[in-house]
């Protein structure tokens, strides 16, 4: 495995992390129907640094992909962004 196929893959698990994390977010949201607003900060500002985890991922991302043309990572990304 080369190095650009290993950060590939470590930047795939990372974002599968933070996928997963956004999901139970989304689903904690949905099951409560009534936050204070010190929950919802709370809320908020998780789904805030995820975000900005999520673009760094994404600048990585992008940069081992034009380093070595790496097609498969546009997919993952669209998706993770979707989430957000």
């Amino acid at each position: 495995m080369t190095s650009s196929e290993t950060g590939i893959t470590m930047l795939n698990h990372k974002s599968g992390i933070i996928k997963c994390r956004l999901t139970k977010m989304a689903n904690a949201l949905q099951k409560q129907t009534e936050l204070s607003i010190p929950e919802l900060q709370a809320k908020l500002d998780v789904v805030l640094k995820l975000q900005d985890k999520f673009e760094l991922l994404k600048n990585d991302k992008y940069k081992i992909t034009n380093e070595t043309k790496y097609t498969e990572a546009e997919p993952v990304l669209s998706s993770l962004e979707d989430n957000l």
